[in-house]
Order: structure tokens, then sequence, then C-alpha cells
């Protein structure tokens, strides 16, 4: 200390000589850039050395760190202690964070370490470069407040209005399956209702990346939702587009806000159909979505059709999954079970190929000759009487299909006056056509051909509902086979009594043969028609009890137990389903426990008692209701509140896929069969798992825009 002091008054007296004898103060370069804060520093080090105040048994030193300094400059010091929590050292902030822009010199910034005074803190406080530091700390800390960032916020307000038309715009292209040419007249169409809208972005180009950060934007949300559920089911099918190209359509079934969804998450190209190509689409599809399609603790069913690739017991994809994952149900669609034994029940009646045949070649006569349909329509109008349309009978929805193509069919027959019969007779004239209207004309006015037709009608009309139900999202697995037996009850009573359909035609016609004034030609006796109509019954009702009997022997059989319709009264509840649930617990042991399910909880005692306590809660109430209440009540239901969500998720049918590759068909048509893969991907999913025009907000998708692109977004 003693040297430090004999230093600083040589220094001190050198100065102060060297000016009074009126020569230039020379010094060296270092002495040259010394601050304002050290020059100070020395003047007033002197006296601060030699000032002391005596406070009780302690001495104070007006060189230590004051608190008061920390509550008046504290919102640019930071202050670092040592033993004793005394300051060591002191340093600027907003100097230490922008230091091109200060004194590099100063002792703010290198650490100030001497003695402290107030004027030292004053004067680098009101120094240029400290003030210039922290115009640039507030600026960065609310960019709003200053005067160049409000210019640039309003550019940003006016760039972002005129973005939301342009996402608003190309959603539309998307969502309606127009081709992104149409952007450039979408945007003309908007300027000429008198919107303003800017000429920038305006281009094919442009229409495809912002359709691309809409996917992004959808898929980004869609994930989150998926991820907030409990877990997942899996629904699987493959296809092949317009220009010949192979996909798998993956769709998840998942819990969001109390209710089960099903949705799109992608489609992926695969080389070929072997089960090997559909695994490497899948790990493609995974790495693209950034999540484990297979996740081991979250997947727990798999629906697909019945397809050997799929299906196969030892190198299918099921199979593949199953050893990966061995609590996984599969589940072949049931939608897809019902038309199997739809066709295996009417194969076995030789004359009902026979029907079809001729229903089908009926409206592809007028479905594919504008010609033909106009003449249909005008001999309608000749007749005053209305037309329905001609459906095709193996249209895309397989059951109901059929029936609305045979109910159109008949609902034309028993008008007053034959519109189609009229028109074929005229057109049986006409030498260009007119075999085949002969042809079609026989056929229809066939006795046997109406009277079975009727029957089909009646047949399938019970089948109908079965069909639309396999086909909808919310199906559960506790519904099916009390659905299927519903339909076998029907199909028995119309084993001894004649359908609706059947009653009506069987009283419209004379014995004679006249039906609605056209004469039918009668080779049926009663004998071959009872026999043919008792084996479609009778085999429709085997085939679809040996389609469904699988889910009988599966764990699908075991989740019945939660249709709260049918538990039974008084006692025998108590003991209800106390076998099925200790089943479905051990199948899914492994999964539950990752769930945070304990091991005691797991115990057969603990279990039945919490089973006990639903059913106490449940009687009377829907399963969806129920499991509500359950999932809000873990500490209630310990394993139950976990083992109703997978119930819940358990894939029932591919339908959705079917739906899904009806989009793709609209998607990429013959006009569009160049359509990418990744194009026909990001369409699918605006318009399978996106937003509608009306809801959609396009905030999210210019976020994600405006971080993609490498230049600012202001013009």
């Amino acid at each position: 200390m003693k040297r430090q002091e004999t230093l600083i008054k040589f220094f001190t007296k050198k100065r102060k000589d060297d000016c009074d004898s009126n020569n230039p103060c020379t010094s060296d370069p270092q002495e040259k850039n010394t601050s304002i804060e050290d020059q100070a520093i020395v003047n007033n080090q002197e006296r601060d050395k030699q000032k002391t105040v005596q406070h009780g048994s302690k001495h104070y030193r007006p060189g230590n760190f004051q608190a008061s300094y920390a509550k008046e400059f504290g919102d640019w010091i930071v202050i670092k202690r040592g033993v004793h929590n005394q300051v060591v050292e002191v340093t600027c902030n907003w100097c230490c964070s922008f230091k091109t822009q200060a004194d590099t010199s100063s002792k703010f910034v290198l650490g100030y370490k001497d003695s402290f005074k107030r004027e030292t803190f004053k004067i680098h406080e009101r120094s240029v470069s400290h003030r210039n530091c922290e115009r640039l700390y507030k600026a960065q800390k609310n960019p709003e407040s200053t005067p160049m960032a409000k210019c640039m916020l309003k550019m940003d307000m006016e760039e972002v209005e005129n973005l939301k038309k342009f996402f608003i715009t190309a959603h539309f292209i998307a969502y309606w399956n127009k081709p992104y040419s149409d952007f450039e007249k979408q945007i003309e169409l908007i300027r000429k209702l008198g919107i303003p809208v800017k000429e920038k972005y305006v281009n094919r180009t442009m229409c495809t990346e912002f359709i691309y950060n809409i996917a992004s934007s959808t898929r980004k949300i869609l994930m989150e939702d998926i991820s907030k559920s409990p877990c997942v089911g899996l629904l699987l099918d493959g296809s092949t587009d317009i220009s010949v190209t192979a996909s798998v359509a993956v769709y998840m079934r998942y819990i969001t806000e109390g209710h089960v969804a099903e949705s799109f998450v992608g489609l992926e190209e695969l080389p070929n159909e072997t089960a090997d190509a559909y695994m490497t689409a899948f790990n493609s599809l995974s790495l693209r979505l950034g999540v484990n399609l297979f996740d081991k603790g979250k997947v727990v069913g798999l629906a697909t059709d019945g397809a050997r690739t799929m299906l196969g017991a030892h190198g299918g994809v099921a199979a593949k999954l199953t050893a990966y994952i061995p609590y996984l149900v599969v589940i072949h669609c049931v939608a897809h079970r019902l038309q199997l034994a739809v066709l295996d029940s009417l194969k076995t009646v030789s004359f009902m190929q026979h029907v079809e045949t001729t229903l089908r070649g009926l409206y592809i006569y007028y479905h594919s000759s504008p010609k033909r349909s106009s003449q249909l329509k005008k001999a309608a109008a000749a007749l005053q009487i209305q037309l329905l349309k001609l459906k095709d009978i193996n249209a895309v929805r397989r059951v109901v299909s059929k029936e609305q193509a045979l109910q159109a069919f008949l609902k034309n027959f028993f008008k007053k006056r034959q519109a189609v019969v009229f028109h074929l007779q005229d057109s049986s004239n006409d030498s260009s056509y007119a075999p085949k209207a002969k042809g079609l004309l026989k056929a229809i006015c066939n006795f046997r051909f109406l009277k079975y037709c009727h029957f089909l009608h009646d047949f399938l009309t019970v089948l109908r509902p079965l069909s639309l139900l396999f086909q909808r999202e919310s199906l559960m697995l506790s519904e099916i086979k009390p659905s299927v037996n519903h339909a076998i009850s029907f199909l028995s009573k119309l084993e001894h009594n004649p359908g609706e359909m059947e009653s009506l035609f069987l009283s419209e016609v004379t014995s004679t043969g006249l039906f609605k004034e056209v004469q039918l030609e009668r080779v049926e006796t009663e004998t071959y028609y009872q026999k043919d109509r008792k084996t479609i019954l009778s085999d429709a009702k085997a085939c679809l009890t040996e389609r469904f009997k699988t889910l009988e022997a599966t764990v699908a059989q075991n989740v019945s137990i939660f249709d709260t319709m049918k538990w039974p009264d008084g006692k025998r509840l108590s003991d209800y389903g106390d076998d099925e649930l200790y089943q479905l617990v051990h199948h899914f042991k492994a999964l539950l426990s990752n769930m945070g399910a304990s091991t005691e909880s797991l115990k057969k005692e603990m279990l039945l008692d919490e089973w006990f306590r639903l059913k106490v809660l449940g009687k009377d109430q829907s399963f969806p209701h129920l499991c509500q209440q359950v999932m809000q009540r873990p500490e209630r239901f310990p394993v139950l509140s976990k083992l109703m969500p997978i119930v819940l998720v358990l894939p029932t049918s591919s339908a959705s896929c079917e739906r899904g590759f009806s989009r793709m068909n609209c998607i990429k048509t013959d006009l569009r069969s160049r359509l990418t893969q990744a194009n026909l991907d990001t369409l699918m999913l605006i318009g399978l798992s996106g937003a509608s025009v009306k809801k959609f907000n396009p905030c999210e998708s210019i976020r994600l825009w405006h971080e993609s692109r490498r230049t600012p977004m202001h013009y």
C-alpha cells in the first residue's frame, strides 16, 4: 500500500511540474488513453486515503462501496462480492452488453476495483459511450418503444395484413382442390372487388410456398393434440393414384377434448407393395413427422384391411408390428368384413350375379352416353314424371351403394309410366345400339329379375345401418358384436316373412304378369325362388357369424364389459365382468405400468375393488361420459383411468383411409397427374385434417413462413 501511495504522489507531482514550466505535457501512449474516471480517481486518491471516521468500534473509509450506490445506479451496475460479502468489483451491464459502442478502456468495462466514489459513478453515467449503450439496451428490451422500431412495426402490420390475404387465398386453393395457377386469378378477383393487395408474392411459386407453410402449421397443431392423448391407435391402408403410384395412408385415432377423433397424418409413397416396403415407408414418415409412429408406450391398436401384405400370419405388417409391440391389438376392418360376408352370401346363388350385371349394364348404358342420357330425360319430361338418377351398384361405399342403386332403379320402375322402359323400347328401333337396348329391356322386364331385385333391396336394407355404423369414426369395439347379432336377428325374421319391398311388388303384380302397365315375362316358379331366398339368408347369417367370430376370442370381446347399456341389474352386477377385466389388465400390464400404474394397484384384489366402484358410478351412463369422469379422477381409479382411454382409442375400421383415398383421387386427377408426392400429402393434410375456409386463421402459418425466409418481411 505504501508503495502504491508513493507512486501516486510521484506521478501527480510530475504532471504539476511539467505544466508549470509551460512545456507540453509528455506522457506515454498508455497515459494518453487514460479515461476521465481514472483522472478523477487519481486526483482524489490522496484525499480519500487520509480521511477516516470513527463509528463506535468500527472504522469507516469513504472509498468503500455504499449501499446507496446500488439504489442510485442499480439499473446498470453489476456487483461482484468477495470474502465477507465485500464488494470487490463493479461493472456496467449496459456497456459490457454492447462493447462495440462502449469505451473499452473504462474501468466499468474492464472491472472497477479501486476505491468507490459517487462522483465516479456519475461521471461514467454522463459519458457519451454509456448513453449510447443505454439506448441500445433499452431498445433491445423494448423494441416497440424506439422511433425506428415503431416505424418498422407499422410496416410489419401492413405486410401482415397483406400476407393474410395471400394465405387465406392459398388455403382456399388447397382446401377446394384448385390448381396452383388459380392463385393469381383469385388475387386479381380480390382486386376487382376493391380490396387492396400488393403486387409482391403474386405467383404460382409463392402459392406453393404458402400452402406448404399452411400444412406445416396444420400438422404442428395436429401433432400437439395427438401428443396430449395418453395413447393412440393406427389406421393403415394402401392404394394407387391416377399415375399408378402406390401409397400408404396413415391415420391416428386419439382422444382430444374428451372425445375420440381420427385424423390423417401422412401419405407415403411405396416402392412396392411388400411388408418391408410398408415398414420402410412408416420409418420415413416417422422421421418426417418427428415422432415415432410405433411408440411402445403409446400405440395400442392397429386397424387395416384384410390384404395378405397387412395381415399375413408370418410376414405381414401386423405380424412385424406385433413382434415389436406384444400387446398391440390388430383389428381387421369391420366394414371390410361386412362387405366380404355379403359377397360370400350372394355368390352362392348364381342368378344374383345376373342381377348385378344387369343393373350395372343399365347404369353404364346411360352414364357412358350423354345422348342416351338426354333422351331418357326428355322421355321422362314427356311422360310428366320425375326421374331418379341411376347409380352404380359397385360404388365405393359397398353395401350402402348397392342398396342405393337398387332403390333408384325400383323407384323409377314403380312409377305409373315407365320412362326407362319407354326409352329402351324406342331405342330398340335404332340400328346403332338396338341390340344392347333390346337385351336390357328383356332383362329388366323379367318377373324373376324384378322379384329378386325387390328381395335384394329388403336384404340390403337390413345390413345398411350396420354398414353405416361400421364406417363411423367414434365406433367402439364393444358396439360391434351386439350390432352384428341385431342384424342376424332381423335376417331371421326375413326368412319367415317377406320384406316391405317384396310385399309391395307381390301386391302390385297381377296373375298374368302385368306390373305397372308393363307385361313381364314369367319363367320363374315359386319353388326355386323360395329355395334361393332361404339359401341367401341362411348363408348371410353364417357368413356374418364366421367373419366376426374372431372378435370373440380376442381382447375385442373383453372390452364389451364397458358397454354400460348391457350391464345386468341387481346382484348380478356385482360379479359382472371380473374375469374379462382381469384379462384386459393382464394384456396391457406392461403399458399400464409404463403409464404410471403401481404394482400394488395391478393386483387382482385392488383391481376388482376399483371395478366395483366404477360399476356403482357408471350405472345408466354412456361409456364416453363415464370415461371422462374416470379420467378426471385418477386418484380414485388409478388403473381404470389409464385402461379406459386405451379401450376408447382401439381402432375398429379403416373406413377413414378409404375416405382419404377418395380425397386423393379428387386432388390428383388426369389433369394433375404430375403432382408430386410431397404436394399431394400437403393438399390431403389441409383438406382432411385442416380447418375449414371459414375457421382458418393464417397467423401461425405466416409466422412459420416468416421464420423460414432468409430476407426480412419488409418491402
